[in-house]
Order: C-alpha cells, then structure tokens, then sequence
C-alpha cells in the first residue's frame, strides 16, 4: 500500500490511448516531482467531470490556477482506480480528489492518492473528458450501448 497526497499539484488530467472501443483511460496526477497514471474507466471520466461541473457552478468565479499544457507521455499504470471522491472548499476555491486502488487481490490495502486542484485544473479537466467522449463509439439509440464500428448487434432487436 502506498499513499500519495499532492498539494501543489501542477497535474491533473484525462487521457486515453488507443482507437475507440478499445480505448485506455488514464488519469495523470502529481507534482513538480512526481506523477502518477492511473488507469480507470470510462464511466469513472463521465461521473467525474460530471461533479466536478456540477460543483464548478457553485463556486464564485476561479482565481487563475496554474495548469499543466501536456500530458507526459503514457507508461504503464501504477494501479487501477476504484472509489473515487471530492470535497470542496468553497471558501478557498479548491477541491481535494481522494482516489483509492481497486482492491487488490491480496488481503492488501489499497493505495490511494489525495490531490488537491484549483478551479482552472478542473475547468480543464472537464474540458478534455469532453473531448475524449465526444471521440468515443456514438451510443445505440435504442439501448444505449456504445455502436462498434463494424457492427452493432443491439438486444433490443433480438
């Protein structure tokens, strides 16, 4: 188990790798020393940047905040994420993102990492989730999975 809390966080950002439908998602955090990838889902981005501009809409107008251009480039995930949580400090206009590892399969903690990021960190973050899902597979109309490019056997039809 190991534990990781960013303070001045310089990164905090969405990616992923390969063609849609096959796709990796990552999140990169970290420091001006050190930075994590982590491997999630889908789903985890969308929930995500989805409370993140929920809670955005509550909070007065962002100080500027630095924010990282690029994303380094991908290496292997350290683990994959599990639970994923936000508090929020109105007062001082920052969030704190409180990751945990899926569970290991060992009797093992898990590893977490707690990152501490302004409004322009999740503005961008949102704003690159958007980017990365308007790319994705379109949804089935009739039952909402994503289409593949070849073919899309939808159960709604069978």
């Amino acid at each position: 188990m190991e534990h990781y809390d960013f303070r001045d966080s310089t990164h905090f950002m969405v990616g992923a790798i390969g063609q849609p439908g096959s796709r990796l998602f990552f999140l990169q955090i970290g420091d001006y020393s050190e930075r994590l990838h982590l491997k999630l889902e889908k789903e985890q981005v969308i929930a995500l940047a989805g409370f993140l501009e929920s809670t955005l809409e509550d909070m007065p107008e962002p100080e500027f905040g630095h924010i990282a251009s690029i994303l380094d480039p991908f290496s292997d995930p350290e683990w994959i994420v599990g639970e994923i949580s936000v508090g929020v400090d109105v007062a001082n206009q920052h969030m704190i993102v409180s990751i945990s590892e899926f569970p290991p399969e060992e009797e093992m903690a898990p590893s977490t990492a707690q990152i501490k990021i302004n409004q322009t960190q999740a503005n961008a973050f949102i704003a690159d989730a958007h980017d990365l899902l308007t790319s994705s597979r379109p949804p089935c109309k009739l039952c909402g999975q994503p289409k593949n490019p070849d073919k899309h056997q939808c159960p709604r039809l069978n």
